[in-house]
């Protein structure tokens, strides 16, 4: 939660001068946001620990499938990020930061207080915002390809709309399943 709550703020207190660099990324990154980005890739390791976790468990945890297809693609992803300096890493970054010190508050009440918080679905809808959000700004980021300018890595950008459609499509999944746990 801490390391998700330093990169959210790092993202935050160092984000370009120019604003439009956060939609289509036409130039080099500071330095300053690019050491907040590598940090956030190395951090995506450590989220195989989360997963390999997941799996020494007496059970199966839920939407496995999900959360297997996820973590085995951010890392590479975000490698692309600094390799290929791709627009919306920015927002991408801070969104999902965001949603993980929600989440990693969430596991911290569940250990700590040994119940479920009543506002657990709120996670999966702050999930479902967060892409919703990206689908805008990649909407953004093809208005100015259009308009001429050389936005950072679209053709990759492409790639993780898709990316980001499945994962969107499989936390829709997550929300139904959560509202029939609500309602037994």
């Amino acid at each position: 939660m801490f390391l998700s709550l330093f990169l959210l703020l790092s993202s935050l207190l160092n984000l370009p001068q120019n604003k439009l660099e956060l939609i289509c990324q036409t130039g080099p990154p500071s330095s300053n946001l690019q050491f907040t980005v590598y940090i956030y890739y190395l951090s995506k390791y450590y989220e195989y620990l989360d997963t390999f976790l997941q799996f020494l468990r007496s059970s199966v945890p839920p939407h496995t499938h999900l959360h297997i297809f996820h973590h085995s693609l951010v890392a590479p992803m975000v490698y692309l990020w600094l390799q290929y300096n791709v627009s919306l890493q920015y927002i991408g970054l801070i969104a999902n930061c965001g949603v993980h010190v929600l989440m990693y508050y969430y596991y911290f009440y569940r250990s700590y207080y040994q119940s479920t918080p009543k506002w657990k679905y709120l996670i999966t809808y702050v999930q479902l915002i967060q892409f919703s959000i990206s689908f805008v700004c990649f909407v953004a980021t093809s208005y100015y390809v259009y308009k001429g300018y050389n936005c950072g890595g679209y053709g990759l950008l492409c790639g993780q709309v898709v990316f980001n459609l499945i994962l969107f499509s499989g936390f829709i999944g997550v929300s139904k399943s959560n509202e029939k746990d609500k309602k037994s």
